[in-house]
């Protein structure tokens, strides 16, 4: 554990690898994942491999929902009892509710320094943030000087992913266009992006491989690459195979490789392989 003066906290949708957490001392808190009656937290009471076999094998869509604000309340208490300044980093306020729930927390605990900031994004976009207030934390920059580096950063995280099935976006029904081009899309594999908690579509190619390499290509003509990180949903196999072909395309900073939670598992689908990306 560190002894910097500044705690950081995200949420588990950022995917944050748990051994990255550790390292860089970040609090992570459990988004919800419920099945019919039954609901759990996420990674510590359904792992991630049970979840993905759960996904494959209901009938109805699993809901994932923000931590409470009492458990917000008790990880900030924890942080405070070493530092009073926080930065709490979390998914598109945007796309979930996970930041308002983060602010009312704060809001009840004004003894301490917290300061919120809305990634924008979902998934390791998010966790990037959370990496870099760490690292700048470590170096000893003050809560204003992070956040500032981190605002500079958001219009240069892209999230670029090859789906492998529209059924758990359109069954999700958080994504309009979906649903008005489902028929003239049967048989297509998607490639899309996600850009300031908006959604688009980038590519519609038939066969797997061939959405992969698009993928890809699109990641390469975002720009010169800074931070990449790799993620797949239950998809191991193709990861792998994309992990080859990208090899020479790779960062100084080399490439974080993570499973996607519940969160994108959940909106995406089993199958799904995706880049988060910061440009230079």
């Amino acid at each position: 554990m560190s002894e910097r003066e500044i705690g950081i906290v995200t949420d588990s949708a950022a995917d944050l690898p748990p051994a990255l957490a550790h390292q860089w001392d970040i609090t992570v808190i459990p988004c919800l994942i419920t099945f019919g009656s039954e609901t759990y937290r996420d990674e510590i009471e359904l792992p991630r491999q049970a979840f993905y076999q759960r996904l494959r094998a209901t009938k109805i869509l699993p809901t994932t929902s923000a931590p409470s604000v009492g458990t917000f309340v008790e990880a900030y208490r924890e942080l405070g009892r070493r530092t009073r300044t926080i930065i709490s980093i979390h998914v598109a306020s945007a796309l979930t509710n996970i930041y308002n729930v983060a602010r009312l927390a704060a809001e009840s605990l004004p003894e301490l320094d917290i300061h919120l900031v809305d990634s924008r994004q979902v998934s390791m976009c998010t966790g990037m943030l959370a990496l870099t207030a760490a690292r700048l934390a470590n170096e000893g920059l003050s809560a204003a000087d992070i956040i500032a580096r981190l605002q500079e950063l958001l219009p240069r995280l892209r999230l670029v992913a090859a789906l492998d099935t529209l059924e758990y976006l359109h069954r999700g029904g958080r994504v309009s266009w979906v649903a008005s081009m489902l028929s003239s899309l049967i048989d297509l594999k998607l490639v899309v992006e996600l850009k300031d908690a908006s959604l688009r579509l980038l590519d519609k190619v038939r066969g797997r491989r061939k959405s992969l390499l698009r993928m890809i290509q699109h990641v390469l003509e975002s720009g010169p690459l800074e931070q990449v990180a790799l993620l797949h949903a239950d998809a191991a196999e193709d990861a792998a195979e994309v992990r080859r072909l990208f090899a020479s395309y790779t960062p100084p900073s080399g490439i974080i490789e993570t499973e996607a939670g519940a969160t994108i598992g959940t909106h995406a689908g089993p199958g799904a392989v995706g880049f988060c990306i910061l440009t230079r």
